[in-house]
């Protein structure tokens, strides 16, 4: 078998899984899945342990789903270091900025201005705050660097093999050593592979039965969240839930809510405001939780949906403005080419 076959698990091919349609829907998907990121950070009870089985793991799936081996090994390092870390890094500098001058104003010890930079090199889950997101990005980096290297090498069975020997070690960091963690948490890789591969070989196509089964599971789980079972699922702090169980809940909601998406294609008035997050979703990463944050620290617990909806329009605001501008585009929205265009510009001159 080639290293970028796919297994073969019966599967049938989806419908609608053109080019045009699967980011149509894929880009729905991620709408979905940035609202549940907004709403899980002021949530609480059933809602939020809800929210937080499927949030993250949704984008290490799509990313694993849109995978394709086309470059090198080397330009793909390049284009994801241009279009994640570099983002990374401009907001990175920006809000650690603004907490210096923060921590500067409140005349605080300055041992919070060394931990800031510390903070803020270290990355992972020393970041808080207004960057408490910002682990997924160097997380996803690696996962995507790792893959590429794994499915290029090896036939998809060993890297699948491989996969499973990372998602038994992402269960003893989580079960036997918790408080062990990596600088832009690495270790969270272990988790966050599996679910990645998983998403690779579902873009080959889904057996009709793994909807049904999925929306079985989902049900499921949500009764026993309700019945105060424990199924946390907490990728920044390696906090994976019940070995295996927990991991299939996560998958099923992701495949429930794969399911809705192609659904809302057939409603193009509806699917448009959560295709335009979608399209947005890694600038509202960025963005939501300084805005959210900020709003509640002044109006408190109370209005925390209308700070939802103010949140999720200031910043697809902010992304609309970065869009007009090559350098932010680049700098912030990770566009590879205006990047090129940039650094092309600067050598010509």
């Amino acid at each position: 078998m080639k290293p970028d076959e796919s297994i073969n698990l019966g599967r049938v091919q989806l419908k609608n899984n053109n080019d045009d349609s699967l980011i149509e829907w894929v880009n729905i998907l991620k709408g979905l899945g940035i609202l549940s990121i907004v709403i899980g950070h002021v949530s609480t009870g059933i809602l939020e342990k809800v929210l937080f089985l499927f949030n993250v793991p949704l984008f290490f799936f799509v990313s694993g789903y849109l995978f394709k081996v086309h470059e090198s090994i080397s330009k793909y390092l390049r284009k994801k270091t241009i279009s994640l870390l570099l983002p990374y890094l401009s907001f990175l500098i920006i809000f650690t900025l603004a907490e210096i001058i923060k921590i500067l104003l409140r005349n605080q010890d300055e041992k919070d201005l060394i931990w800031a930079i510390i903070n803020a090199f270290i990355g992972g889950r020393a970041l808080t705050g207004w960057m408490g997101v910002f682990w997924f990005i160097t997380c996803l980096y690696f996962v995507q660097q790792i893959f590429r290297i794994l499915i290029s090498k090896y036939s998809t069975q060993i890297t699948a093999f491989i996969t499973v020997i990372f998602f038994g070690l992402s269960f003893f960091n989580s079960v036997m050593v918790p408080d062990l963690w990596l600088p832009w948490n690495i270790n969270v890789v272990l988790a966050a592979l599996p679910i990645y591969f998983i998403g690779y070989q579902f873009r080959v196509g889904l057996n009709k039965y793994f909807a049904y089964a999925a929306l079985l599971i989902g049900t499921l789980t949500i009764a026993a969240i309700w019945y105060d079972i424990n199924l946390t699922y907490n990728m920044k702090y390696s906090k994976y839930g019940v070995p295996v169980i927990t991991f299939i809940c996560s998958i099923s909601f992701v495949i429930i809510l794969m399911e809705v998406s192609k659904i809302l294609m057939e409603y193009p008035r509806i699917a448009a405001p959560f295709k335009k997050l979608g399209i947005a979703s890694m600038a509202i990463m960025y963005l939501h939780q300084p805005i959210q944050l900020s709003l509640l620290s002044i109006t408190g617990e109370n209005v925390k949906y209308v700070v939802i909806i103010i949140t999720i329009l200031c910043s697809y605001t902010l992304y609309l403005l970065m869009k007009h501008f090559a350098i932010s585009r680049a700098f912030m929205l990770g566009s590879v080419k205006d990047y090129e265009a940039l650094k092309a510009n600067i050598i010509h001159h």
